[in-house]
């Protein structure tokens, strides 16, 4: 149960090979992540609608070529080349708006998704961590309860001891191995789900979880008003808002300018280039009720995001305070373990000589070992508890860059 032997068998699970930290595992896993290719795929696609809908204030030029002909009359190629420029089209800029809003929401979903990543990595890698550290912890105990099993057979040869304390020092070593055997199975699980996430085929050696290594303290009360998938919502809300004043000014009229050059020739003569040039105003009249029903589909979608929006704040709020409460607990449970192991030792080492003098059983001893393996794993879990309640408290904040996953990797490298 000493510390040489966690460095010990570290070493031997690492091998020769590099260990992967944290900031080359999210860099390779960035680099073919699909949910930022989808983020980036919903950005380009929203920059070509909002050229689409700005297409539409911008001048147009149209030009025809083609044969004329007149009843008695001999055929003519007719040229025509016309320009028209948008004055006063207030429907037209309004949804232009709208889809720069939609724009910049599509942008902010893309900052969510980097975060969401960020969080996805350092997760992963913490509980592969942990997992890591955890396998170690059963693996000794199995090894403690075996030689304490092969020492009771010894004394039970001996006549120094009974058959029951053998068996019994039999019984937790089994037990030792079945959950040694289970430590094994969810390092395994922890290794595959890093391995889908980077993208890796093999498994690169990781550097330990740093004993009682616990995250800082957030440095103010976070708030998730910056976080992006709420400025994204709140852009989504903005562009409904504006579509549907671009639907209410749809009965209005517009304004444009256009200016039309054309040319007849054939029949046996050379045609001239006549010019004209006038302004256009357009007032739509009827049209079967499908601007009103256009209005009002706009205005349902206009609440549908404002609901939107306010489920998300409250949820933000609710996951703010419950990761908050989350890292306080894990920060006491993480103190009391490590005061617990060391009492734990202290009591381990006292068994131990009193079942060497006779005043102490070995069931006494056997629960002694017990009690550090599992102040140990308590220990390991409060301190991983703690890093993913910091982690989720700034991903919910929208505080997640890469400044806060260069402090973490930092932190694990016990610098």
């Amino acid at each position: 149960m000493k510390k040489t032997l966690i460095a010990l068998a570290l070493a031997a699970l690492a091998g020769p090979a590099l260990a992967l930290d944290l900031l080359e595992l999210h860099e390779r896993a960035r680099a073919q992540a699909p949910s930022l290719r989808q983020s980036q795929a919903r950005v380009g696609e929203q920059q070509a609608a909002w050229r689409q809908a700005r297409a539409q204030l911008l001048p147009q030029a149209d030009a025809a070529w083609g044969p004329q002909r007149a009843r008695g009359e001999p055929t003519q190629r007719s040229s025509r080349v016309t320009l028209s420029q948008s004055l006063l089209d207030l429907p037209a800029w309004r949804s232009t708006a709208a889809q720069a809003s939609q724009l910049a929401a599509e942008e902010q979903g893309l900052v969510a998704s980097e975060q969401e990543l960020r969080l996805q990595s350092a997760s992963l890698y913490l509980q592969a961590l942990a997992a890591e550290s955890l396998a170690l912890i059963q693996a000794e105990l199995e090894q403690a309860y075996g030689q304490e099993a092969e020492r009771m057979g010894v004394r039970l040869r001996e006549g120094l001891s009974a058959a029951v304390d053998a068996e019994q020092s039999r019984a937790f070593h089994r037990l030792a191995q079945i959950n040694a055997q289970g430590a094994q199975a969810r390092l395994g699980q922890a290794r595959a789900s890093l391995l889908a996430h980077a993208g890796l085929r093999e498994w690169n050696a990781l550097q330990a979880l740093p004993a009682r290594q616990l995250p800082p303290a957030l440095e103010q009360e976070p708030e998730a008003s910056d976080a992006p998938n709420l400025r994204a919502l709140e852009l989504q809300r903005q562009a409904r808002e504006q579509a549907l004043s671009a639907e209410r000014a749809a009965p209005l009229p517009t304004l444009s300018l256009r200016a039309e050059t054309s040319r007849l020739d054939g029949g046996g003569r050379s045609g001239r280039w006549d010019q004209s040039a006038r302004v256009e105003l357009s007032l739509p009249l009827l049209d079967g009720g499908a601007r009103s029903a256009r209005r009002d589909a706009a205005a349902e979608r206009l609440k549908a995001a404002e609901a939107a929006l306010e489920a998300e704040q409250r949820e933000q709020r609710r996951v703010l305070e419950s990761q908050r409460l989350r890292l306080q607990a894990a920060r006491a449970q993480a103190e009391a373990a490590a005061a617990g192991e060391q009492a734990a030792t202290a009591a381990l080492k006292a068994m131990r000589h009193g079942q060497e003098l006779g005043s102490r059983s070995t069931t006494d001893v056997l629960l002694a070992i017990q009690n550090l393996g599992q102040l140990r794993a308590q220990g390991l879990q409060a301190q991983l508890e703690a890093w993913l309640a910091w982690l989720e408290a700034l991903h919910a904040a929208g505080r997640l860059d890469d400044a806060a996953l260069t402090q973490l990797n930092t932190a694990l490298k016990g610098a």
